[in-house]
């Protein structure tokens, strides 16, 4: 993306969603802004519409801030705590990284009632992070440092009698910045999906947004107290710069893995996002809207010129964008009644061609800001349901037909086809929180593949299909290559869905991830945007935000577009602005923090339970299993059976899954050998656990049962490990209502059962109490058929309703 690129009329503003090939480009996506939809404004809404109250309980700190304090949010007639865990270190001490062990203040969101059994339980939690466990009813943690640049100059300000410059304010925009927010599942954590349709912080990222926005309340009093701790005289920070004044926060790389992780989100977000404005370009312009419109625009033209960010190179410069938006106002002025433009999308679309995306973009949100009752319509639309399954009986020439439609973007970018993969993706060792990239081929034991690489992915499976009979079933083809699952199962689950792929590749030898960070940050209310190069994007959230005491007493904030607040010259320091940024490109940490030392945790007790959730639980399996050799879509299918048999049998299904690590071996693991026996397929598995090569033998029975009358299809493995987790095989491959049969047949004996899924659930029986009605079903079938062979293994069959 250069600061130059230019929006062509069409794809400026049109009153229906914008397509996907442009919306999810990196070119727009490294334009994209805040709207009134995003996650920060959302929350704050809510907050106000509905009056909830924040109260501070305790302020323990002394004259360097080091101590405790407590927050309550009561919120709907529940309560929220918020602890916070105050410090001060050097700045040769810390880092504003997922690594850093040392942090001027940690905090955690947590709900329900507060005592002392329990802070003195979270107490050595928070201030661990990223190493500590917390309780179920802990739902984000949050840290971060004082601001380098501006914090020290506002306290000394106030301790003075006086307020900071406003103008030096402007290049930073916070006085603290974060640099997590970590949640939904994680370290003992209360997962999103625990949280019930009414709860307060229900909508998509709320419960960030809610310790982000407890944390800002926290560091204007951790401010105004270390200026009165220095003088007497010290007068406490103007609301209005309050509300200027927003968190800093620090994104990185992290956000990359969650784009590529959440195809089904990303769609969702983006066409409500995209519906809001197509909405809005739909509405008539009237003198009213024209207004509203206006005003708004001369207060986005100020507040980009007030701003010195350059864009460092990469995003477009505030001034540029402040003149560009200076003239599109002066052309949206000058359109009175012109034949065609009835439309707020006809008007922006005259008035953009030639523009400057991001011009386009901050237009674009002015445009969904002047309709309040849009945004009432489309906030309650960011929900999305994520699932991820395969149609095993469609076949070859079908896929490969979607896979050219909807993914012609990797294919096309595939040439030459070494610089569009020659990377991967790995967690380090030193930082296992904070995902890298490095180079294929260099050390092959530590590429284990994830969705990371969907342009690679998307080539292996085009060739593969493309030398493949176009009339045989996808079931076949996954015997053959299980490396291919999992980009089977994201294809056939989200081709329909316009904005799910954002079309760049992750491991492209040219790839940089500011585009898709900026397109992540927008949906969540990031502002001020300054990347630094290599990997991470700086900012704002909640500037402009009313603050506590203005919610309670009505009043709204200030933005979007908060200008410097009007405050007495009198009481200006005049000086130098803050720097707009200390570490120049490249990114670069000083030498002195290869010296911090690594925390020390204390070892829990043997007798200690550690509070797992599934969602931390699945990733800890799943990486465990592609650690052992398997592929990433067959080590997700057995972690999910292992999840379900688990919560039918209770300690059965992830643990004797885990146990068949053992028994695999990377180097030897393969494609199973297929035999056809009559109307039977048998799978050799030629010493790998049979359980490994039971979804493709499920995918076998599925696709004939689908394919042809008396719609039944089975297949075997010559393997009989793996029963453990017959029930939770069987309930996620019958979510449709297809019956599954699993038996399991070891040394002439049954030691497995059959299942099946139906409105009751999941129910089990061994084979000899078969209903006679099924036993009559299967007669003459070829699941008949191979029970007769009286073969050692696992039996699969499929019976279609």
């Amino acid at each position: 993306m250069t600061r130059t690129q230019e929006t062509p009329i069409a794809e400026a503003a049109v009153a229906r969603p914008r397509p996907a090939a442009f919306v999810m480009s990196p070119a727009r996506a490294a334009a994209a802004v805040p709207t009134p939809l995003s996650f920060a404004r959302s929350f704050v809404r809510r907050m106000a519409q509905d009056g909830w109250r924040i109260e501070r309980l305790r302020f323990d700190l002394d004259a360097e801030g080091r101590g405790e304090a407590l927050y309550r949010l009561d919120a709907g007639g529940r309560q929220f705590h918020f602890p916070v865990n105050s410090d001060f270190f050097p700045q040769d001490q810390k880092v504003d990284r997922s690594f850093g062990i040392n942090w001027d203040a940690s905090a955690a969101l947590c709900q329900g009632p507060w005592d002392d059994d329990r802070e003195a339980r979270l107490r050595p939690e928070i201030t661990l992070q990223y190493l500590g466990r917390y309780d179920a009813d802990t739902l984000c943690f949050t840290r971060g440092n004082r601001s380098e640049r501006i914090f020290d100059d506002v306290v000394a300000a106030l301790a003075a009698g006086h307020q900071p410059d406003p103008a030096a304010l402007a290049p930073v925009g916070y006085i603290f910045r974060t640099t997590a927010f970590a949640g939904n599942g994680l370290f003992g954590m209360r997962p999103y999906d625990g949280l019930d349709a009414g709860h307060p912080l229900f909508a998509p990222y709320h419960v960030q947004m809610a310790a982000a926005y407890l944390l800002r309340e926290f560091v204007f009093d951790l401010a105004e107290h270390l200026a009165r701790s220095r003088a007497p005289q010290a007068v406490p920070l103007d609301r209005r710069l309050k509300r200027y004044l927003g968190l800093g926060n620090s994104a990185g790389q992290g956000l990359i893995p969650f784009i590529a992780n959440h195809p089904h989100l990303m769609h969702r977000w983006t066409l409500a996002l995209e519906e809001a404005r197509a909405d809005a370009g739909a509405r008539p312009v009237d003198a009213e809207s024209k207004a509203r419109f206006l005003t708004l625009l001369d207060k986005a033209i100020r507040y980009f010129g007030e701003d010195p960010r350059d864009g460092n190179g990469i995003f477009l410069d505030y001034a540029e964008l402040a003149r560009q938006l200076a003239a599109a106002r002066d052309r949206i002025a000058g359109i009175d009644e012109i034949d065609g433009i009835a439309t707020w999308s006809a008007l922006l679309g005259t008035t953009l061609v030639g523009a400057h995306l991001e011009a386009a973009e901050v237009l674009g949100a002015i445009l969904i800001e002047i309709h309040p009752d849009i945004v009432a319509r489309h906030e309650q639309t960011f929900h999305g349901e994520e699932a991820f399954s395969i149609r095993p009986e469609m076949t070859v020439g079908a896929l490969r037909g979607i896979v050219r439609e909807a993914y012609a973007w990797a294919l096309e970018g595939r040439l030459p086809r070494r610089a569009w993969t020659e990377n991967f993706w790995y967690q380090p060792v030193e930082a296992p929180d904070e995902p890298r990239r490095g180079r294929r081929g260099i050390a092959p034991g530590f590429e284990f593949e994830s969705r990371m690489d969907v342009p690679r992915q998307i080539g292996d499976l085009d060739e593969t299909l493309a030398s493949a009979d176009p009339e045989s079933s996808i079931s076949d083809i996954l015997v053959l290559h299980p490396h291919l699952r999992q980009i089977v199962r994201r294809v056939q689950s989200v081709a329909a869905l316009d904005y799910a792929e954002f079309r760049d590749s992750t491991i492209a030898a040219d790839y940089t991830p500011f585009a898709a960070e900026r397109f992540l940050l927008a949906f969540y209310g990031m502002e001020k945007l300054d990347p630094r190069p290599p990997r991470s994007v700086k900012g704002a959230f909640l500037q402009g935000a009313p603050t506590a005491a203005d919610i309670e007493e009505g009043v709204a904030g200030d933005w979007p577009f908060p200008l410097i607040p009007d405050i007495d010259a009198a009481n200006r320091r005049t000086g130098d602005r803050a720097p707009l940024r200390l570490l120049e490109s490249p990114e670069q940490l000083p030498s002195s923090i290869r010296k911090l030392p690594t925390r020390r945790v204390a070892p829990r007790a043997p007798h200690a339970r550690i509070p797992f959730f599934s969602v931390e639980y699945r990733k800890l399996t799943i990486r465990a299993l592609l650690v052992a050799g398997l592929p990433l879509g067959l080590a997700e299918d057995l972690t999910e059976w292992g999840e379900q048999t688990d919560a039918l049998e209770p300690e059965h299904g992830i643990a004797a899954l885990l146990g068949i690590t053992e028994r695999l071996d990377h180097a030897a693991f393969g494609r199973p050998r297929r035999e056809d026996i009559g109307p039977v397929p048998l799978l050799h598995s030629d010493g790998v656990p049979g359980l490994v090569h039971l979804p493709a033998a499920l995918d076998l029975a599925l696709a004939r049962a689908r394919q042809s009358a008396p719609h039944i299809g089975c297949a075997m493995i010559d393997d009989p490990h793996g029963h453990a987790l017959v029930a939770g095989a069987a309930a996620c491959a019958a979510r449709d209502g297809t019956m599954i049969l699993i038996a399991v047949r070891d040394a002439g004996r049954v030691v497995g059962a059959i299942a099946w899924h139906s409105a009751a659930g999941v129910s089990l029986a061994t084979m000899e109490a078969w209903p006679s009605e099924l036993r009559a079903i299967l007669q003459g079938t070829p699941v008949d058929a191979a029970l007769a062979l009286e073969q050692d293994g696992i039996l699969a069959a499929s019976i279609d309703p």
